[in-house]
């Protein structure tokens, strides 16, 4: 058999993993192959709702290859239809990987330009490969839930490899690796309490995963429920034993509801850089509304001249003052991306976790900036937002350790700065690898720049402690 067709198997492989190769130990499993030849409007609906009271786990090793493409009402109804009515009425549970970026024909460069990974109704996993590190196909997107290992079998360990349609094991990575390995996880999960439903398992995921071993070069951001979030790997790595202990004690989390509303605009057209908009939500009824967030998703209708979608960054402040980046530009030291032709059009939905637990009530502000010095005309059309969460708070205070809004300050540009200088000094290093005689030279960048980078973030970070207090709510 062709060697591309045997993509689906290597992410089986992973998933059904048994006990004596190290990786995972699923007794109850069973696997269902769902084969899609075309992937259209039709097809990709149909295997997303297939017997959708019997399979538990939608693993998707896949992503559509263009941004802003809205994969029809029938892929909306049946992600929606799975959640509330999947599983006898737990909810099917549906994992996506983050997508890879490589190349110059590729044209997502934030994740949630991608219809899958920016639903609210799917979990969205990035890779993280040796040690920690980002690899250098991973994006960014607000939507990332959490990640796993994509490249290796663990921290420092193999190359991760799965069964294949040949006569031996074949090499398995990327983020279509990381998915099929988190879904494993949650396979597991369903092992020690069946009786979670889809949102349990998110929360569950939310919670256990950690960014302690990722290499971030300080990227991360806490927020005002005192969870750390980082642009490319969510909520950190997943962690399959804190999961299943947490899974055995948990208790059912209560039904979401949401909340939606627009931002007011000043003017529908306005010649500048950068333009804001916010919207204030008053004290609502309890039991009618959330009162503590889950996912937030932002309606976006907007048209922006002499600039494209990839010099654009869009970014959305919480009352407690939290940055998310629901859209991200473009970096110009990343693997180049196939650039889409000016104006700038964005009619979208974007999604974000960044706020989990955080409180609804209070003044939202949206942000869109251009990456460039000249200015544009931007003409807004539209810019709903919509909230997700629950209204019972009666163990939130166990839950999350709530922090005062005053006491975060978003660092994202210095991170990102210090992103970059490392990718710097990575890059050399490798340099040094394949031309031993640069390496004085290549040393002497490395060691002085990232020594003034280390000293610019102790700076900006050194300040008063802060302590994180206990809600009472």
């Amino acid at each position: 058999m062709a060697k591309h067709f045997s993509h689906g198997t290597l992410a089986a492989g992973i998933v059904g993993a048994e006990m004596g190769n190290d990786v995972f130990h699923k007794d109850q499993l069973e696997l269902t192959g769902l084969r899609l030849i075309l992937f259209n409007n039709e097809k990709i609906p149909a295997a997303l709702g297939h017997k959708r009271d019997v399979i538990d786990i939608y693993s998707c090793s896949f992503n559509l290859d263009n941004p802003f493409t809205a994969n029809a009402i029938e892929s909306k109804t049946v992600l929606k239809g799975g959640v509330e009515k999947g599983r006898q009425g737990k909810g099917s549970i549906f994992v996506f990987s983050a997508g890879n970026n490589f190349g110059q024909n590729t044209k997502i460069h934030d994740r949630n330009m991608e219809f899958y990974a920016s639903s609210i109704y799917t979990i969205t996993i990035a890779s993280v490969g040796r040690h920690g590190k980002r690899p250098k196909y991973v994006r960014p997107g607000a939507c990332i839930l959490a990640a796993t290992f994509g490249d290796f079998r663990t921290w420092s360990g193999d190359i991760l490899k799965s069964t294949s349609n040949w006569d031996s094991c074949a090499i398995f990575q990327g983020t279509s690796a990381a998915a099929a390995r988190a879904s494993g996880m949650i396979a597991i999960m369903l092992e020690a309490n069946p009786r979670l439903t889809c949102r349990d398992v998110q929360y569950i995921i939310v919670l256990t995963s950690s960014l302690e071993n990722v290499k971030r070069y300080g990227n991360s951001v806490q927020n005002a429920a005192g969870l750390k979030f980082d642009k490319y790997f969510g909520f950190g790595l997943m962690n399959a034993t804190a999961m299943v202990l947490k899974a055995r004690v948990w208790f059912p989390v209560a039904r979401q509801l949401s909340y939606t509303t627009i931002f007011n605009k000043d003017s529908d057209k306005v010649f500048t850089s950068i333009v804001s908009s916010k919207t204030s939500v008053p004290p609502l009824k309890e039991s009618l509304y959330p009162k503590l967030l889950e996912q937030v998703a932002v309606f976006v209708d907007i048209e922006i001249s002499n600039t494209k979608v990839e010099d654009i960054d869009i970014v959305l402040k919480s009352p407690s003052k939290t940055l998310s980046y629901l859209l991200s530009h473009k970096k110009s030291n990343t693997t180049e991306t196939k650039s889409l032709n000016g104006p700038a059009m964005i009619h979208w939905t974007f999604t974000s976790v960044h706020f989990w637990g955080e409180l609804l009530t209070g003044e939202w502000k949206i942000f869109f900036k251009k990456n460039q010095e000249q200015e544009s005309l931007f003409t807004i059309r539209n810019i709903s937002i919509s909230f997700y969460g629950v209204s019972d708070l009666k163990e939130a205070s166990t839950i999350y350790s709530y922090i005062d809004p005053s006491d975060i300050s978003n660092k994202s540009e210095i991170f990102d700065l210090a992103e970059e200088v490392f990718e710097f000094a990575d890059e050399k290093y490798e340099e040094i690898k394949r031309n031993p005689q640069s390496a004085t030279v290549a040393i002497g960048w490395i060691v002085g720049i990232s020594s003034l980078t280390c000293l610019l973030i102790w700076c900006c970070l050194k300040g008063p402690c802060t302590r994180p207090i206990r809600g009472d709510n």
